[in-house]
């Protein structure tokens, strides 16, 4: 994600005292680009804040559940900032969609991390006032709660993590694996071109 920084609006800014005589510096916000759900994104230092929508207490419960999974694959939700924006671990790294096509090795990787986050989620219980906002719901009425938008475009990859951000399509589905079709896409592309 790439964007420009530009300086904290004043209502919600974030003060860290300096010195002694209580200077203050306001962090700037750096605009991220990309993503289609959430309006304006921001990153603050290590974290990320995007507006709270309908389904951000869905995703807050996702990704709380995740983490106490000991899943590597997702951000960590850091509650809600002054603003009530959903704060969210920053992600250091590239989008997959930036890079060359998966080789072998890295679609059997990206494989087994959708693997893993299926098994983590079978023992998710939603709460009970938690509102979805899926763009295709899935008419089985299926409890199990997937990310629903696992693309290349959704996952940053460095030299050891791997993470699948842009979770506020989270919701029901039968298959975590099942919308993870452009990530099969990409290991035709790594077929054509060796």
């Amino acid at each position: 994600m790439h964007g420009g920084v530009r300086p904290t609006p004043p209502y919600c800014a974030r003060w860290v005292t300096v010195d002694t005589r209580h200077d203050h510096v306001v962090e700037s916000e750096e605009v991220l680009t990309g993503g289609n759900v959430a309006a304006q994104v921001v990153r603050v230092g290590s974290t990320v804040r995007k507006p709270s929508l309908v389904q951000t207490s869905g995703v807050e419960a996702v990704l709380s559940h995740l983490a106490e999974k000991q899943f590597e694959g997702a951000p960590r939700t850091l509650g809600r900032d002054e603003c009530g924006r959903h704060v969210l671990e920053y992600i250091p790294g590239a989008i997959a969609e930036t890079l060359l096509p998966f080789s072998p090795d890295e679609l059997r990787r990206v494989g087994r991390l959708i693997r893993e986050l299926h098994d983590a989620m079978e023992t998710f219980q939603p709460p009970s006032d938690v509102t979805w906002q899926v763009v295709v719901p899935n008419p089985a009425g299926v409890d199990l709660i997937c990310h629903n938008d696992l693309a290349p475009w959704n996952l940053v990859r460095d030299d050891h993590r791997w993470v699948f951000i842009d979770w506020d399509n989270a919701g029901p589905h039968h298959d975590c694996g099942i919308s993870a079709t452009p990530q099969v896409r990409s290991c035709h592309l790594c077929r054509e071109a060796t």
